[in-house]
């Protein structure tokens, strides 16, 4: 499954393409959870499906709010989108190519099967015959390679190259411009593709280093893959697999979708879908005067303002996802494609690093301005990843004297006597704070870590001196400007578990810039073959874990439980990761014309 940058702030879901059945249930509300992140809020118990077993309507339109307070992007492509919004809303236009068991990894029965070979070190993809995209037209191997070949290209926008995928023979001579193929990728029939990798590893099983989506190469050959993302074939008009195709959109604003009928799983049970982004202010007083069937994400610092509105059950998960501190140690040197560190950083001092860690109750974070929908992260691998998680570890819980004692050790002390400390030269030293707009508690949430800080010592100040919408926050994350020393922001780690997509050298999504010998060591282990040892793969995760809160490039905050609405006159919405179905948007329902 592919992974998303979210919003610190606003939050939105980490994940795609993933449902399943749940149990009934009632609304709940949440209270406190046990040290380490392990366990689930206790009485958050959730339902995760609605199903009243009513008879379904026919040509009936679902109303669905996105709580946001910015304009989505609108990039209807996997292999471009770059945010969870518009994951989200592609997830009802696109389907993977493959589907899911309990603990994530790919299986067959969907749009493709694949077959692994780990003496030959291949990956053989086998398409369903007869399959077609939304235009009617033929869904065929030349449309995986072709997926491949966009990603990899010289001139590709987006930030899907990356270590995984330059595993492919012959994959980085494509990408340099000294070969117009990739060798290790072969069309071998019309349905079937043969990928070959220099070495095997277990985190293929996730999709590591697999592309879950197909690109309609009869459609978007005769744009140049530099100018693809601004395309009107990707943002007005998309080709796609899903049960529903985007018939219209309203830039930043809405999508409407319409039923595919060239669509090869269960045929949609409504006509048409409409999306809409809903200020996170007024979602609540829409949802009270029946506006909409679905609000998706609700946010979590505002859970008691719907906790029981009538008409409407709530429906949860435990998010694949963690908010995060993180401290940029450098840029991204495009020209060598990796991540390059710069000694003279600011937030180069692992003690100062490790101070600000312990600086920031977490915990209380989470039980005052989430409702206990938000605990405490000791680990940047979530609970929900299974076995890899690190219960264990012990994380940066709050204690302010070690933080003072830390930053004392390093040399950063009040030399002036202002309240704040210097560098270890004697120079002022202020941290410029970049943190997200969004939500009513965003600015509460922002002074709570700015405050944390300044409480030990550190002058803090904001980057551009309040805090940034979600689209110029990450233009600036990623674009490595001057002025952000450390950010708030969020993780959605997918289900493969494999962390080399933010922790890379090479991985743009790696905003903190780090990079160092032991990292590349520990990754390396965690991707290779030896890894399909369950005991090598799990101490290999361990050392990752123990590695970040040693050296902290950045520190987790909290893990978080996810929170939808649904009316009661639908009849069938399934919001868990782990289903028969091949897409939960094809299988909802409505039994009533009115909403409740």
């Amino acid at each position: 499954m592919k992974k998303k940058i979210i919003g610190f702030l606003t939050v939105a879901t980490a994940v795609t393409l993933l449902a399943a059945c749940g149990g009934g249930g009632s609304k709940t509300s949440s209270s406190d959870t046990k040290d380490g992140g392990a366990d689930k809020v206790e009485t958050a118990k959730f339902p995760k499906t609605q199903n009243t077993k009513a008879k379904a309507l026919e040509g009936e339109t679902l109303n669905v709010a996105l709580p946001f307070d910015d304009q989505i992007q609108g990039v209807w492509s996997y292999a471009l989108y770059e945010d969870a919004y518009d994951g989200t809303l592609l997830e009802i236009a696109d389907d993977s190519l493959f589907l899911t068991d309990n603990e994530f990894k790919y299986t067959n029965g969907g749009l493709a099967d694949v077959e692994f070979d780990r003496e030959k070190n291949t990956a053989t993809v086998t398409l369903r015959k007869d399959l077609k995209w939304s235009d009617g037209e033929a869904l065929t191997a030349d449309d995986v390679v072709f997926a491949y070949e966009v990603v990899a290209h010289k001139d590709y926008t987006g930030v899907r190259y990356d270590e995984k995928l330059q595993n492919i023979v012959g994959i980085e001579d494509y990408h340099a411009g000294k070969a117009d193929t990739i060798s290790g990728i072969k069309k071998v029939d019309d349905t079937t593709v043969e990928i070959t990798y220099k070495e095997l590893n277990p985190a293929i099983q996730y999709g590591s280093g697999l592309l879950s989506y197909a690109m309609p190469k009869h459609y978007l050959s005769d744009v140049p893959v530099k100018k693809l993302q601004e395309s009107d074939k990707i943002r007005k008009n998309p080709v796609t697999t899903g049960p529903f195709y985007i018939s219209n959109v309203k830039v930043g604003e809405s999508v409407e979708y319409t039923k595919n009928p060239y669509y090869y799983g269960n045929k949609p049970q409504v006509d048409k879908i409409v999306a809409t982004v809903v200020p996170t202010t007024t979602v609540v007083d829409e949802l009270k005067n029946k506006k909409y069937d679905i609000a998706l994400d609700m946010p979590t610092d505002t859970y008691d303002s719907y906790a029981d509105i009538d008409g409407y059950t709530n429906l949860g998960r435990e998010e694949l996802y963690y908010s995060y501190i993180g401290f940029k140690l450098g840029k991204f040197d495009a020209a060598k494609g990796e991540n390059v560190m710069d000694p003279n950083a600011k937030m180069g001092n692992v003690k100062v690093r490790q101070a600000m860690a312990y600086a920031v109750d977490s915990e209380q974070l989470g039980e005052k301005v989430y409702s206990g929908l938000r605990v405490f992260a000791n680990s940047v691998i979530v609970p929900a990843s299974g076995d890899v998680y690190d219960a264990d570890l012990e994380g940066y819980k709050f204690d302010e004297a070690k933080a003072k004692s830390l930053l004392e050790e390093a040399g950063y002390k009040d030399t002036n006597d202002d309240g704040f400390v210097e560098d270890p030269d004697g120079k002022e030293f202020v941290v410029n704070f970049a943190a997200m707009a969004g939500g009513e508690s965003s600015q509460t949430v922002a002074d709570f870590m700015k405050q944390s800080w300044e409480n030990i010592g550190i002058k803090v100040e904001y980057t551009t001196g309040r805090l940034i919408d979600f689209n110029s926050f990450y233009d600036k994350i990623l674009g490595d400007t001057d002025d952000v020393d450390v950010y708030a922001a969020a993780w959605g780690v997918g289900t493969d578990p494999n962390p080399s997509e933010s922790f890379g050298r090479k991985a743009q999504y790696n905003m903190m810039r780090y990079n160092s010998e032991k990292m590349d060591e520990v990754l390396g282990r965690i991707a290779s073959a030896d890894a399909f040892d369950e005991a090598k793969n799990k101490a290999a995760y361990k050392d990752f874990q123990a590695l970040v809160k040693e050296e902290v490039p950045a520190f987790p905050l909290n893990y978080n439980y996810r929170i939808i609405l649904v009316n009661d006159r639908v009849s069938y919405f399934d919001y868990d990761y782990h289903a028969d179905t091949t897409n939960r948007w094809a299988d909802v329902a409505v039994s009533e014309k009115d909403r409740k």
